[in-house]
């Protein structure tokens, strides 16, 4: 079975399984759902998959590498964007790994497509 915007392909029952045991936990199958994509050259992560559900793409720009931590926290804010019923507002700030975030509107270098991205704010 192949969700075209995840991040694998399994067999169906291997794909029913995974998702049966997330939402059993009351959480959405979002690693099914969404993925996660990196760009090393435009220090970017980003999700692949958010317009399927109606909502923007989420990037973390500035990042000096790939980790875990923050891929965990994109998962955790797409979480959020799909199911509080909260929306991210341009010129807000959230917190973040540690950081705050600020949000803005943008088109995604690497994908061309428009969503939240997301800056670290840098004291003065």
């Amino acid at each position: 079975m192949c969700w075209l915007n995840g991040s694998a392909l399994f067999e169906p029952s291997k794909f029913v399984a995974i998702a049966a045991e997330i939402l059993a936990q009351g959480q959405l199958p979002l690693i099914l759902w969404i993925s996660p994509q990196w760009d090393p050259k435009e220090h970017v992560l980003y999700t692949k998959g958010m317009p399927q559900f109606g909502a923007p793409e989420i990037f973390i720009g500035q990042q000096r590498e790939l980790s875990l931590e923050m891929s965990e926290y994109l998962f955790n804010l797409a979480n959020y964007v799909l199911t509080s019923g909260n929306a991210l507002l341009e010129g807000e700030t959230i917190d973040g790994p540690g950081t705050t975030f600020k949000i803005e509107f943008s088109r995604g270098h690497s994908t061309g497509k428009r969503g939240l991205l997301l800056l670290p704010v840098h004291p003065n």
